[in-house]
């Protein structure tokens, strides 16, 4: 017996998915970067700049996932 063909595109699909776990992640940390901002009494530039790097990585990421149409 023959598998029933699925009418959606699986690879679409997890393109989707990830691009929402991203999207989620870079809200996620934004919010992290803004939240360190605002309660350190001393600033930590380092851990500002890997926050920043973090999302600058992600949003390239998602730069390069294939569009949905």
């Amino acid at each position: 017996m023959k598998e029933p063909k699925i009418p959606v595109n699986v690879d679409q699909q997890i393109s989707d998915m990830t691009k929402s776990r991203i999207q989620a992640e870079i809200t996620n940390l934004q919010r992290q970067l803004e939240q360190i901002s605002i309660d350190s009494s001393s600033v930590d530039f380092a851990m500002l700049e890997t926050y920043k790097e973090m999302i600058n990585s992600r949003r390239q990421l998602l730069s390069n996932l294939p569009y949905s149409f």
